[in-house]
């Protein structure tokens, strides 16, 4: 659900480029005991996409996922 809504507000391309950065900073940098700072991740993310509601989308999408995991 999630993932079709995304993709179909935002290209392959973009989705791909989100969904790898928020994973990369929400999960494998938490891993490596790195600490998020919020303001640079969401600076990043409005370079890649500028719309925040489609980053949110693709942000608990990556969140089920997750959390399907554990």
């Amino acid at each position: 659900m999630f993932c079709r809504e995304a993709l179909k507000k935002l290209s392959q391309e973009k989705f791909e480029a989100v969904y790898d950065y928020l994973k990369k900073a929400r999960f494998d940098d938490r891993k490596s005991g790195k600490d998020i700072d919020e303001k640079q991740v969401i600076h990043d993310l409005n370079h890649i996409c500028s719309n925040s509601d489609l980053v949110f989308i693709v942000e608990q999408l990556l969140f089920l996922e997750m959390s399907d995991r554990l």
